[in-house]
């Protein structure tokens, strides 16, 4: 606490810079955005974060109300690492488009469910890209229609090597 009696805020840690800028000055106060802010937000905008060259984006994670991930969201960025809110029920098409870091890509998704998949969501993803979901929901992303064309690469969370 500070010596005013106001709480002092504690801002989320972000792995990268561009991230937060990004989420500081959209959200947040201009210099961070606590898990509060970030979880008060319900959607994102077409194009959200395009070219902010943002590479990690485990942060993503803490924006639990958000339930699609909308077209473009992190497109034309050299992302290799990002995490889906577990709450995101749809993942539209091109979201990871043009995307120019092409390897070791590592996308943690934390819903229980398999998202919904708009027909080019695996657009601009790496082939050999590894998406890490909830250990019990192994099986359920394998089988769902949209993701079993990446069953081969569908890992357990448990199994993340940071």
């Amino acid at each position: 606490m500070m010596a005013s009696g106001k709480m002092e805020k504690t801002y989320i840690q972000f792995e990268d810079e561009n991230a937060e800028k990004a989420c500081a000055e959209k959200w947040g106060d201009g210099i961070g955005i606590t898990e509060k802010q970030a979880k008060n937000v319900t959607s994102f905008s077409t194009y959200e974060f395009n070219n902010k060259e943002i590479q990690y984006f485990d942060e993503l994670k803490y924006f639990e109300g958000i339930t699609v991930i909308p077209q473009m969201l992190i497109s034309n960025n050299p992302v290799v690492k990002v995490t889906i809110p577990v709450n995101v029920t749809d993942i539209q098409n091109y979201w990871f488009r043009n995307n120019n870091n092409n390897q070791n890509v590592r996308i943690i998704l934390l819903p229980k469910n398999p998202p919904t998949l708009g027909w080019a969501s695996f657009n601009g993803i790496p082939s050999d890209a590894i998406f890490y979901v909830p250990d019990d929901s192994v099986e359920s992303y394998k089988t769902a229609a949209t993701w079993s064309s990446r069953a081969d690469y569908i890992l357990p969370v448990s199994k993340l090597i940071e």
